[in-house]
């Protein structure tokens, strides 16, 4: 998918040229045309000879190819992306899905050790020739102060990245992704690719998916614990932050395992220091997120979840913390996508391609 309406040479094929990364050999294009699903006329369909699975391809679009005022696809600049091939088979030209418009989300951001971040995605993604370009880690309490990104490499299902990164001190990060499609071209919506996670030596669990709640039933209140009961629950995991649009903030978590079936809520606390928690919010068993608004920019939010049983018997909790920042969400965003400009944004012209490939 590139950037803008295009026009294709009279053999359109003969425009792009595939090579697989690292060893160069060649990929064969057999055919090139325009995505009849695409009305923007911005999507060029490239059938190919057989890709091997899992295997990182470069595609490279020729000066052949013009805008509609005839000039050319910059080379050096706007003219290459990579992809990971498949072995399925696609659709034929004119089947592909025309409902396909939503971008990726972030699904799950993880630290296993002190120099590794795992990000992943709702669906497979496609990643810029130097896809460290695509991630930038800041400090959650001072966006000018960042995380070096020293490598990403994309797994075989094009779902999962996992970052090298210098070393993560015990604090909380913002992790922003930039310019990532799907396959299908569609770009992450900026309302979607930022999170905050925990440096690796904090005691911090693995973000999550947030799943869309189902209707909340009237949370019960939790019994006086019993003489025969006086183990709580185990605590819910991935307990995060997401920020929304308007300033809004999301709770997520994963539900506590409950190996003894009887969890009856959770209970939502609020810090101003971190130490000090006020009077609990009862939330039900079944939920795995919570909306916040009223919060203020520039200032610290700590919160706690913990889980209770029936008895009353009340987990320790597991806690998150997060800092809005002073100018809104989509600034901010902006601000620390800037520190990559200079080698990122000049990329108008990407071509976005996978399996049966899509431009």
């Amino acid at each position: 998918m590139f950037s803008e309406a295009v026009n294709l040479p009279v053999e359109p094929q003969t425009a792009f040229t595939i090579v697989e990364d690292g060893t160069g050999i060649p990929l064969e294009v057999l055919s090139a045309s325009m995505d009849l699903n695409d009305s923007s006329n911005k999507t060029v369909v490239l059938t190919t000879s057989t890709q091997k699975a899992g295997q990182t391809y470069i595609v490279t679009a020729g000066i052949q190819i013009t805008d509609l005022d005839g000039t050319p696809v910059e080379s050096g600049t706007s003219d290459t992306a990579i992809f990971t091939g498949t072995d399925l088979e696609s659709p034929a030209n004119g089947d592909t899905p025309a409902d396909d418009t939503a971008g990726p989300e972030l699904a799950d951001v993880s630290t296993p050790d002190a120099t590794t971040v795992l990000v992943t995605f709702s669906e497979p993604v496609l990643l810029a020739p130097d896809p460290t370009q695509n991630f930038v880690i800041t400090e959650e309490s001072d966006s000018n102060k960042t995380l070096t990104v020293q490598g990403a490499t994309l797994s075989s299902d094009g779902m999962t990245v996992t970052l090298t990164t210098d070393p993560q001190n015990s604090i909380s990060y913002f992790l922003i992704v930039l310019d990532v499609s799907d396959t299908s071209g569609n770009l992450m919506d900026v309302a979607n690719n930022a999170a905050a996670f925990t440096g690796y030596g904090s005691g911090s669990t693995e973000p999550t998916e947030p799943i869309e709640p189902t209707e909340p039933t009237e949370p019960t209140e939790p019994t006086e614990p019993s003489a025969g009961d006086a183990s709580p629950p185990e605590d819910a995991t991935a307990f995060m932050a997401k920020m929304l649009q308007n300033m809004a903030v999301q709770l997520t978590w994963t539900p506590s395992l409950n190996s003894a079936g009887d969890l009856a809520n959770y209970i939502l606390y609020k810090s101003s220091d971190g130490v000090t928690y006020g009077d609990g919010v009862l939330l039900n068993a079944d939920q795995v997120n919570h909306d916040l608004s009223g919060l203020t920019s520039g200032m610290k939010y700590y919160y706690r979840l913990a889980a209770v049983d029936a008895a009353g018997n009340e987990s320790v909790g597991v806690d998150t913390s997060f800092i809005l920042p002073e100018t809104g969400p989509e600034l901010a965003l902006l601000l620390a996508g800037s520190l990559g400009a200079g080698r990122f944004f000049t990329r108008r012209k990407k071509s976005r391609t996978a399996g049966r490939t899509r431009r």
